[in-house]
């Protein structure tokens, strides 16, 4: 338990691996993703495992068995509100596109587009109800531009919608490449982010 506890709490980002047991998490390297600075778990992790420590301790004699096995179940339980409660609702606006697609449609008109540049998450095709990568739509219409010859489709797709406001959302890193990439003057001028509360993603217009 000592070795897990650690595991756990040596760094603010050692919590990742707990967040892994909740979620499959794109990764690059043995870091992980960017952890959010102001989020700090190691106190909960260390005062639980040393609360179901001394409880499973005291399961060893007979006097206070009763009372330990209480005790360790009351643990577990407390554990589960925290991981669920705290942990994951904290976390979740920096490892889910949500918020920032709900920042969207608030925002937005009726015919203002979304488009996803090099996302591999998936989430913003989820959270948009398939809006940008609709089967329905001709393949020249859908905003998702990953992979094969995606600078040169999202700079032909801008080209055929001049003077139309666009939303973009796209991983924090890429947005000097994608200001680079606007095809017009004032799409260049007028690019900037809209909500940035996420860690990971922005979401960003600009008046193509």
């Amino acid at each position: 338990m000592a070795l897990a506890v650690w595991d756990l709490a040596q760094t603010p980002q050692s919590a990742q691996r707990l967040l892994w047991l909740f979620d499959y998490d794109y990764i690059n390297n043995a870091h992980g993703r960017p952890w959010p600075d102001q989020l700090r778990y190691a106190p909960w992790i260390v005062s639980f495992g040393c609360l179901g420590a001394v409880a499973t301790a005291l399961c060893a004699l007979p006097k206070t068995r009763r009372a330990a096995v209480v005790a360790l179940g009351a643990v577990a339980v407390g554990f589960t509100f925290f991981a669920l409660d705290k942990f994951l609702l904290e976390l979740s606006p920096h490892w889910s596109q949500k918020h920032l697609l709900a920042t969207y449609y608030q925002m937005r008109q009726p015919d203002e587009r979304l488009v996803a540049w090099q996302m591999y998450w998936r989430g913003e095709t989820f959270y948009s109800s398939n809006e940008i990568y609709d089967p329905k739509l001709p393949r020249e219409e859908k905003t998702v531009f990953l992979q094969e010859r995606n600078v040169e489709n999202l700079q032909e797709w801008l080209r055929r919608h001049p003077s139309q406001r666009v939303f973009f959302v796209i991983e924090r890193a890429r947005m000097p490449t994608l200001q680079s990439l606007m095809v017009t003057p004032s799409g260049k001028q007028s690019l900037h982010v809209v909500d940035e509360t996420n860690n990971k993603f922005v979401l960003a217009v600009a008046n193509n």
